[in-house]
């Protein structure tokens, strides 16, 4: 989590070199998962390849791959939120893996729990906060609370569409 925050602050950094340059800003997501994996030089004697497989890593492909459809730039399990308790974390419901009878529960992390959220992150915390708390005829107001939210690196019109739905489902073909 500590590198997924310093990769991030990284491409900020990088971001802005860029806007004075002229250059397009570069964005990507981050999908973290843990469990079990298998991971070193697999292959034959003529391509061997150092690589990590198991549906561990298929799994926190498949979250990168919703950071888009999310609007926002980080997705983690559940067993990374309790595995990483210097972290403040904010639910988003669960995303089902297709092809597996289990749902996963998945989170964003915004940030660590002994330094203060920026105001981008409180704004955020808070908001998904609101959402989770309200009653079901109450949801559309705090969802549309959360669409006209403002943040770098957070759409809260998608995030909005996407707790608006129903489990999102991880496509784990490969």
């Amino acid at each position: 989590v500590r590198a997924m925050f310093a990769m991030r602050a990284a491409t900020v950094t990088l971001n802005e070199a860029f806007e004075r340059q002229g250059l397009p800003p570069v964005e990507f997501g981050f999908g973290l998962n843990t469990g079990p994996c298998n991971v070193g030089l697999m292959g034959s004697e003529k391509r061997l390849e150092y690589s990590c497989v198991g549906d561990t890593v298929n799994i926190a492909s498949r979250l990168q791959d919703l950071t888009k459809m999310y609007g926002v730039w980080n997705l983690v399990t559940r067993a990374v939120a309790e595995a990483t308790p210097g972290w403040i974390t904010a639910p988003l419901g669960e995303a089902s893996v297709r092809g597996k009878t289990l749902t996963v529960p998945i989170c964003t992390i915004l940030g660590p729990r002994d330094e203060p959220l920026s105001e981008t992150n409180e704004t955020l915390r808070q908001a998904l906060e609101a959402v989770a708390a309200v009653a079901p005829r109450d949801r559309a107001k705090a969802l549309d609370k959360l669409c006209r939210l403002s943040c770098p690196g957070i759409d809260g019109v998608r995030l909005a569409a996407a707790l608006d739905r129903p489990a999102i489902a991880l496509d784990m073909t490969p």
